[in-house]
């Protein structure tokens, strides 16, 4: 048990996997931040707070998360793939995820840099729905496949 109040060292180069679960929490944490907006753009509408997340998360999704998608793509997905048919499987649907995910980024981003242009905040809460919550299913599905991955095969960066 750690008893430390200061949090556990950041991940780095030498721990790849260790940093796309670090990514995967930062994700998680803007998945949470994006699933409050709703209610709180219903009882304040669109004042300095609500900009300031919004602000964060379009930042965040839109920089740091294609990379974070680059890099799996380009580095972890092959490896993964030549492991086994059934992993080659999970690949193929993790990549259409992300496909799916930036198709549904492209109708979110907008609102997200002009908050005050969302009109129709039920339309806004499903929007924001739809995308997170597969988001969630995958970063576990990620998290802890790649956590198992990782005891089982080396990862050497390619």
């Amino acid at each position: 048990m750690n008893i430390s109040p200061f949090p556990e060292s950041a991940p780095d180069f030498d721990d790849p996997l260790g940093l796309l679960r670090a990514c995967h929490g930062r994700i998680l944490h803007n998945c949470k931040l994006l699933e409050r907006l709703p209610a709180h753009l219903q009882a304040h509408g669109a004042d300095a707070e609500l900009r300031q997340a919004t602000g964060k998360i379009h930042r965040y999704f839109s920089v740091a998360v294609p990379l974070h998608h680059q890099d799996e793509e380009l580095d972890l997905f092959p490896q993964l793939a030549r492991q086994s048919l059934k992993l080659a499987e999970r690949v193929h649907r993790l990549r259409q995820e992300h496909v799916r995910l930036d198709g549904l980024w492209q109708s979110l981003a907008p609102l997200l840099a002009k908050p005050d242009d969302i009109s129709d905040g039920s339309a806004f809460a499903a929007l924001a729905d739809e995308f997170t919550a597969p988001i969630a299913r995958i970063s576990h599905l990620k998290t802890t496949r790649c956590w198992m991955w990782r005891c089982t095969y080396s990862v050497a960066p390619s």
